[in-house]
């Protein structure tokens, strides 16, 4: 994740979901990772509820 959170050459919606899993697993809350990240709707849950249930595969 870290990896990928951090690439430049990937595609900017997996980087973008790589660093809001990041972010869940460093213990911040959703809203402050949406404030963050300046996300709109449910976006930022939604992934991190996929990572949590499937994890590596529910990102990518």
């Amino acid at each position: 994740m870290e990896r990928l959170g951090s690439s430049r050459t990937e595609q900017a919606r997996l980087v973008e979901r790589a660093k809001i899993v990041l972010g869940c697993l460093a213990g911040e809350r959703n809203d402050q990772i949406a404030a963050r990240m300046k996300l709109q709707g449910e976006y930022g849950s939604d992934v991190a509820k996929r990572f949590m249930e499937e994890g590596h595969r529910g990102v990518t």
